[in-house]
């Protein structure tokens, strides 16, 4: 079969058979990642079929724009959904991306471990500078434009007393001198993009082999009884040994989260929106009395949607409202009880409902002194405790104790996923050597003892940028 695979885990050499062999022809079709977005140079293509929800119009134009590279002809896509609301949520990026309205790049304010491994290059091009000559050259670039003296200083300080110091500062005659780690340092740390771990995944009962799962997802989800799909089945995790997840069968998808490997992409606020509006507009029509094969044709006229996928999405909510239950809407939040726990239906995207979900989580353990175990996705909360009132729910999180603001941020350094992102801060600023071993010990001994550090101010930069959505979190609620 003249089909191979393409994907950043790979080593180098089947990665570039594939290029060449799409390339020279040979090969028919390639199976890739985002690792084949940019960059390579693959030849001619004829169409790109994304599966599943590009979760960004960017992502969409990047991997659509593989084919039909060439002055004069056009990119060709198909996105292909795995069911109704991959399909509404596709059919609105894809609309987006065609509009050319596409998510904005926010480059990150003076990061602190690339400053860090920029100091270490100059050390080995030169062995000494004064700080006031670092800074000046810092401070030609956009990223460092507006970087202080102090700030600057406070990490020379940092890094210079470290049980294993990267460089020699001498802080009266403010110099910054190298010395043997700066060498290692710097060849250690020459990529930003930290080295994932991955955990096997077990079987209990017969010891078979399920799968795998990379650190961001066993950060987020990794606790014990929570669910998850791998392979088409349901798990729920029963005990985590080292790098081991031992799990046993489950019979209900409900509450389950969709397994993955890599860091999610996550879908914006205003595709979420955008989805909501859709919902509430299909409801609308149902309202007037149209039938749902004259909403869905209305719909396919309104996104670049096929019919089929528009009366999946039509009937769904024609069936929901049959039943009795209010549809969730980008104006309407609803507020679902089961067995389990409570489901928020809100739309605010991947990044608000993430923040929202652990502001919550901790709100309802204040309130019912029982722990609580959440998760999110962009149209959802999930607070799984049994007999949890939905109506407790409700208020705790429309509850404004004067300071949103300040709750989110003393929250954010207890979640798993703040922990995670320190351990890679940690590597890359030096202070963890590339080949430690990250223990739920060492992450609660590094939160602890490096507080109010230029590390610990780098990964809450970079948790509030990449994982949490801080200031649209404050202003829905």
């Amino acid at each position: 079969i003249p089909i191979s695979v393409h994907h950043g885990s790979l080593s180098v050499e089947p990665r570039e058979r594939a290029e060449k062999g799409i390339k020279s022809g040979r090969l028919k079709a390639v199976i890739c990642t985002s690792s084949m977005e940019l960059g390579v140079d693959i030849g001619r293509v004829d169409i790109v079929v994304q599966y599943g929800s590009p979760r960004q119009a960017v992502k969409l134009v990047q991997r659509v724009g593989r084919s039909g590279h060439k002055v004069g002809e056009t990119s060709r896509g198909i996105v292909m959904a795995l069911g109704p609301e991959d399909a509404l949520e596709g059919a609105v990026i894809a609309r987006r991306a065609m509009k050319e309205i596409l998510e904005p790049t926010r480059p990150p304010p003076h990061p602190l471990d690339v400053l860090l491994h920029f100091i270490a290059s100059c050390l080995i091009y030169k062995r000494s500078w004064s700080l006031r000559e670092l800074l000046d050259l810092v401070r030609r670039t956009r990223s460092y434009m507006d970087l202080s003296e102090e700030k600057l200083k406070e990490l020379v300080n940092f890094a210079s007393k470290l049980s294993n110091p990267i460089f020699y500062y001498d802080d009266r005659g403010g110099r910054v001198m190298v010395r043997k780690r700066t060498f290692s340092y710097f060849y250690e740390n020459l990529s930003m993009i930290p080295e994932v771990k991955q955990f096997t995944v077990i079987e209990e009962d017969t010891g078979k082999l399920v799968g795998v799962l990379d650190e961001p997802f066993v950060a987020e989800y990794g606790e014990l009884g929570v669910k998850f799909v791998m392979a088409g089945e349901i798990w729920r995790i029963s005990h985590v040994i080292g790098d081991r997840i031992y799990v046993k069968r489950e019979e209900s998808i409900e509450g389950a989260v969709p397994s993955w490997v890599g860091e999610e992409i996550p879908v914006p606020f205003e595709v979420a929106r955008e989805v909501g509006e859709m919902r509430a507009s299909i409801e609308e029509r149902l309202e007037e009395g149209l039938s749902t094969r004259e909403v869905a044709s209305w719909l396919s006229e309104q996104l670049p949607m096929d019919l089929g996928s528009s009366l999946s999405i039509v009937d769904l909510i024609a069936k929901q409202k049959a039943s009795g239950c209010p549809v969730p809407t980008d104006k309407r939040v609803v507020v679902e009880a089961w067995e389990e726990g409570v489901a928020v239906h809100v739309h605010f995207g991947t990044r608000v409902n993430r923040t929202l979900a652990r502001l919550l989580a901790k709100r309802v353990t204040q309130a019912t002194s029982a722990p609580v175990t959440v998760r999110s996705d962009p149209y959802r909360l999930y607070l799984f405790q049994e007999g949890l009132s939905p109506r407790l729910v409700l208020k705790l999180l429309v509850q404004d104790e004067g300071d949103l603001e300040g709750e989110v941020l003393e929250m954010v350094p207890r979640t798993k996923f703040f922990r995670f992102r320190l351990a890679h801060v940690a590597r890359r600023m030096g202070v963890l050597e590339e080949k430690a071993e990250i223990t739920h010990s060492l992450l609660e001994r590094l939160a602890e003892s490096f507080r109010s550090t230029p590390l610990f101010e780098e990964t809450m930069r970079e948790v509030l940028m990449k994982a949490l959505a801080l200031e649209w979190t404050v202003r829905v609620l």
